[in-house]
């Protein structure tokens, strides 16, 4: 937070400026708006429409878990060794499929929402397990 409000100044003069910039030989004015930064994991994952299943997982990102996120001597790459992996983007898209299909499917029962929750972030949890998910 200390590090958002510091850069407030920073925002003013960016918003408060007109960039002119071309675009296939036309200079086209830009002007920035900004109005919210994400301000951690959960809210990435929000505004690109997932659902937030960071009770299990913390990241959208990597496979960091309950399971192995404490581990003090853990690396973060793209090698066999490494304790967390990205995720691949390609191989989630799948998984958005199968979640926005279950979720058609239990508009559809007589179930309270936490039931439904519970339903789809098993669905990601269990997903997120498949290891071909991360590079």
């Amino acid at each position: 937070m200390q590090t958002y409000i510091s850069k407030l100044a920073d925002i003013s003069v960016i918003e408060g400026k007109t960039y002119d910039v071309s675009v296939d030989g036309n200079v086209v004015s830009v002007k920035f708006l900004i109005s919210e930064f994400p301000n951690d994991m959960k809210m990435i994952a929000f505004l690109g429409g997932e659902l937030n299943n960071s009770a299990k997982y913390f990241s959208s990102f990597a496979d960091v878990s309950t399971d192995n996120g404490n581990k003090l001597d853990g690396s973060f790459g793209n090698k066999q060794s490494d304790t967390w992996k990205p995720c691949k983007y390609s191989h989630r898209l799948p998984v958005v499929k199968e979640v926005n299909h279950l979720k058609k499917q239990l508009e559809k029962k007589k179930l309270v929402p936490a039931t439904k929750r519970n339903k789809i972030t098993s669905l990601i949890s269990s997903k997120k397990a498949n290891k071909s998910l991360f590079l």
